[in-house]
């Protein structure tokens, strides 16, 4: 016989499982990098920010100087000429660097013509700068003072912009870790506006202590100036630098040069500026004399440069929380590639096992159901033969049914006949205990009128004995008068004997109404009597026709339960033959079976199974 030869299922598993596991592999590790890398990107957008920063807050700090210079210059001091010029020249380095950066990665920070222009910028392209700052250095020694002083803040305002532009596109703003977040607030605004207030605050000063005294609202200004350093600016920068190093070690670990320098460098710039803070609220309470102005300018100066070193310390420090971050990420990447390579063997490996676990369970169930079948065809011939002996004894059962239901309905037009009988007693009964109670209540309206009767007669009687005393009264007036009254005394003497002959009458009228009365009441108790046994024969007739209800619903009960029972035998004997149908088709699909099992092994091991005989065989467990 040629055996049938297929692609086993083991292959077949490890087929789909490639298909699937593969492709879900590569997509995993796809958005595992490209999260990663636009972390990576992220991180170093900043640091092209920070790149773009360092030449706009030289050419800030350069600007500062050439205004306090030129207006020194403007007052009439020329030794503030080489202020002037030296300042000049580091503003064209400045502005020199920042074109190189426009070239090299303004494309990328969005210093471009459409990128300015969609944020109304286009000023502060560095060829516009460029071009306010040849004009300001050309004509600042023939402007007055205000308009110096106005010319050089805007141009001021142009590089803040420029700063500003730069933390916007290079995400600096948008920075996720708290403690370079922190640190960006000081390098992108807190340090560069500190700087403009103090170059502005310098001038300012300058002049109002020039004229050896200040006015109110000068004096206002100062204390304004002075506030704001202090809470605007110091606070700022310090409420910053706290929350920076507290937060350094929960991102990327303790960065040894920011927790080491940073608070010595703070504190640096914080004794620079509360001299300032002082000299100005000193000035304002009269406690420091206007000649005393070369001494607070030096201070404001100083404060100054010194804010300007502590940007350098602080963009520095920002470069390497972002070189972290960077370090840290790519790491993470590293060891993400590894895991991932790491996890997709061990998968494979896992795989395999359980695979070749499965497909042993197969073969060890394919045993089984071989074993099984053979099992189902012996016990199915059995099941047979006990199909027909049950289906023998369920035809007697329902033969004995029919002979018990036959008499069940005899016992039951029986019960229903006595319970008729039992209805038309209890009718009888109730008319008969009816009328007892009638005469009942008859007996007593009548002993009722004797007894109105009885008071009539002794209204009549006590007439009488009224009657009577008015004629002995009568018959005395008549013996009194004499021949005179001889008539009317016989007159009264006849009054007197019906009066005599009415209280008899009514005597013997009243002694036969008692006698009445004593009959009533006798025969009122017999009727009552007759009534309440009626009433008690009654009940007795209703308990026994509730008892032939009963009994007739038992019965009724009996006969649909013997028709069930007649119609579950008749099932059972139509099952029965079912079962034994059934069985033989169950014979037939055993033979199926094998086949099935045959083909099921063809599937699993490639190769047609060699069929068990018999169903003698140990069931095999079943590997999991």
């Amino acid at each position: 016989m040629k055996k049938n030869v297929s692609i086993s299922l083991l292959s077949k598993i490890i087929f789909l499982v490639s298909l699937f596991a593969v492709p879900l592999s590569c997509l995993a590790l796809y958005f595992l990098i490209k999260g990663m890398n636009g972390n990576l990107d992220f991180a170093r957008q900043e640091l092209l920010g920070d790149e773009y920063l360092r030449p706009s807050v030289k050419l800030l700090d350069a600007l500062a100087r050439h205004q306090q210079g030129a207006d020194l210059l403007l007052s009439g001091k020329a030794v503030a000429k080489s202020q002037v010029e030296t300042a000049r020249q580091e503003a064209d380095l400045a502005l020199s660097e920042i074109g190189s950066k426009e070239k090299s990665i303004g494309a990328d920070l969005q210093f471009t013509d459409k990128g300015l222009g969609e944020r109304n910028r286009t000023h502060l392209k560095h060829a516009a700068v460029a071009d306010k700052w040849n004009k300001l250095k050309s004509s600042v020694e023939t402007m007055d003072a205000a308009k110096a002083k106005e010319a050089h803040a805007s141009i001021i305002s142009d590089v803040r912009g420029i700063i500003g532009h730069a933390g916007d596109t290079s995400n600096l703003i948008l920075d996720p870790d708290l403690d370079s977040y922190y640190v960006m607030d000081i390098v992108l605004l807190a340090l560069p506006q500190n700087q403009d207030r103090l170059s502005d605050i310098f001038v300012n000063v300058r002049q109002m202590l020039a004229d050896k005294a200040l006015a109110e609202d000068e004096k206002i200004k100062l204390a304004v100036y002075a506030a704001m350093l202090e809470e605007a600016d110091l606070a700022r920068v310090k409420a910053d630098a706290d929350t920076a190093l507290k937060e350094d070690k929960n991102f990327y670990g303790l960065d040894a040069s920011f927790s080491g320098n940073f608070p010595a460098q703070l504190d640096t710039y914080s004794k620079s500026q509360e001299p300032v803070i002082a000299s100005l609220r000193k000035l304002v309470a009269g406690e420091k004399p206007p000649e005393s102005a070369e001494e607070v300018l030096a201070e404001i100066e100083k404060a100054r440069r010194v804010s300007v070193a502590f940007w350098g310390e602080s963009v520095s420090h920002l470069d390497r929380l972002l070189g972290n971050r960077i370090d840290s990420i790519q790491a993470e990447r590293k060891h993400g590639l590894m895991l991932a390579s790491v996890f997709i063997l061990v998968a494979a490996v896992a795989a395999g096992v359980i695979i070749h676990s499965i497909s042993d369970s197969f073969r060890g169930l394919i045993s089984i159901l071989v074993d099984i079948a053979s099992k189902i065809g012996v016990t199915a011939q059995h099941s047979a033969e006990s199909s027909q002996k049950l289906a023998e004894s369920a035809t007697s059962q329902a033969s004995a049914l029919e002979q018990t239901s036959a008499a069940v309905e005899e016992i039951s037009s029986m019960s229903k006949s006595n319970s008729c009988h039992c209805s038309d007693a209890q009718a009888l009964s109730r008319q008969t205990q009816g009328a007892a109670d009638l005469c009942v209540d008859e007996m007593r309206r009548m002993s009722l009128a004797m007894n109105e009767m009885s008071k009539i007669i002794k209204s009549i009687d006590e007439i009488a004995f009224q009657t009577n005393i008015l004629a002995l009264n009568a018959a005395v007036e008549a013996a009194r008068a004499g021949s005179a009254g001889l008539g009317f005394a016989v007159v009264a003497d006849e009054v007197r004997n019906l009066a005599q002959r009415s209280a008899d009458a009514a005597a013997e009228t009243n002694s036969k109404i008692d006698q009445g009365l004593q009959i009533t009441s006798k025969v009122e108790k017999s009727l009552f009597d007759m009534a309440e046994k009626a009433r008690k024969m009654n009940g007795l007739v209703e308990c026994i026709v509730t008892g032939s209800n009963e009994e007739q619903q038992g019965i009724a009960q009996i006969t649909t339960a013997i028709h069930h029972l007649d119609q579950s035998t008749q099932i059972a004997v139509r099952s029965s033959d079912n079962s034994a149908n059934t069985t033989r088709e169950l014979q037939v699909e055993c033979e199926t079976m094998r086949e099935i099992v045959s083909q099921f092994t063809l599937i699993v091991d490639g190769k047609d199974a060699v069929p068990s005989k018999g169903g003698n065989h140990t069931l095999k467990t079943i590997k999991n």
